[in-house]
């Protein structure tokens, strides 16, 4: 029995070499891939609240934008409502409350979202995003995509447990895009990660083995 355990454990310490990583454009597909979900409105912001060079912790993530050349201007900050429509014009709104106002720019500017614990699944709405189609990207679980024109919902599950998701600027772009985030869902349950399953399988070999030890030993 302990030798299959030492296996099981090898291989759960391999892991897949790289992540399968599957994106979606719409929310209800999304949940049904997803599993349990946590969601984040940021309507619980007092006030308007930047993170341009600066990062915001939430329950479960947080969030910062990096911003060496001072690009960014007014975004990167928590647009709460009334929104500020200078900044956050209207058709930035997702559902006419707080949102999250983000720019990236081309080799400098970007927006990461890291999380507390391991996940395998991020989904949001979104407005504006990617007025042309060679703009920004999307990296994710070791995969960059590329979104399409004006998408409403963009999620993404993985196969294999991820700690960040990374908006940026594509190389090469003219331009930079501004767009909004809102009702930012990702895994609510934690994943362990393929070494924390290796570990636990060893224990158990192991507790098994001290067991069989202990009955031998009583035996004699």
């Amino acid at each position: 029995m302990f030798k299959y355990l030492a296996a099981a454990a090898v291989i759960a310490a391999a892991g897949p070499a790289f992540a399968a990583v599957t994106a979606f454009t719409d929310r209800g597909s999304f949940n049904a891939a997803a599993g349990a979900l946590a969601t984040e409105t940021f309507n619980g912001i007092a006030a308007d609240r930047s993170f341009n060079n600066k990062t915001v912790a939430f329950q479960g993530f947080s969030v910062r934008g990096d911003d060496p050349l001072g690009q960014a201007g007014g975004n990167n900050y928590i647009d709460v409502t009334p929104l500020n429509n200078a900044l956050s014009p209207p058709n930035f709104s997702v559902d006419g409350t707080t949102l999250l106002n983000a720019v990236v720019f081309p080799n400098s500017t970007s927006v990461t979202f890291t999380f507390s614990r391991a996940i395998t699944a991020v989904g949001f709405d979104t407005r504006r995003m990617q007025n042309l189609p060679t703009l920004m990207q999307i990296s994710v679980g070791g995969e960059t995509f590329i979104p399409g024109v004006l998408p409403l919902f963009l999620g993404y599950v993985s196969d294999t447990p991820f700690t960040t998701l990374t908006f940026s600027g594509q190389p090469g772009a003219e331009f930079g895009d501004s767009f909004s985030i809102d009702n930012f869902s990702f895994s609510a349950n934690a994943v362990p990660e393929p070494a924390s399953w290796a570990m636990l399988i060893t224990g158990f070999g192991l507790v098994g083995a001290a067991a069989r030890r202990r009955r031998t030993a009583i035996a004699a």
